[in-house]
């Protein structure tokens, strides 16, 4: 949840920063997310230059499907799909509010340790499908 909140401070500081004039050139992105080859109900992705050098990019994926425009280059690719749990108190008193407990539904190959790249070309296609494979979580008792 943090890591979202994050990610889109992110984005308006990086899109914030930039006008029309210095801005990259870019292109729509768009593509299917599966999860175990099921559309991803929701989640976010996002397109990260590999060498840490200029604006970040990403958008919102619902029913497997993402559409956003990055610049051109090669990008580090990361999907997220947190998922609410269940529900705890905030503190140990009769009165707590209860707040969300969200756990990531895609394995950290697929986002903070990344193993995904994709090529953003002015030529070619620029459709990148990613079939995500995540072993069924445990049922919590």
């Amino acid at each position: 949840m943090f890591r979202m909140i994050g990610l889109a401070g992110l984005l308006a500081v990086v899109g914030a920063g930039c006008s029309s004039s210095d801005a990259p050139p870019t292109t729509t992105v768009s593509g299917q997310v599966t999860l175990n080859g099921v559309p991803l109900e929701t989640g976010s992705i996002v397109f990260a230059p590999i060498d840490g050098k200029g604006p970040v990019a990403g958008g919102k994926i619902k029913d497997g499907a993402y559409s956003f425009s990055s610049p051109y280059g090669s990008k580090r690719v990361e999907i997220n799909a947190p998922r609410v749990i269940g529900q705890k108190k905030s503190y140990d008193t009769p009165d707590s509010p209860v707040v969300d407990v969200v756990e990531e539904a895609i394995p950290a190959t697929y986002n903070t340790a990344t193993t995904i790249t994709a090529e953003v070309t002015q030529e070619g296609s620029r459709k990148f499908d990613f079939d995500v494979k995540a072993a069924p979580k445990p049922v919590k008792k």
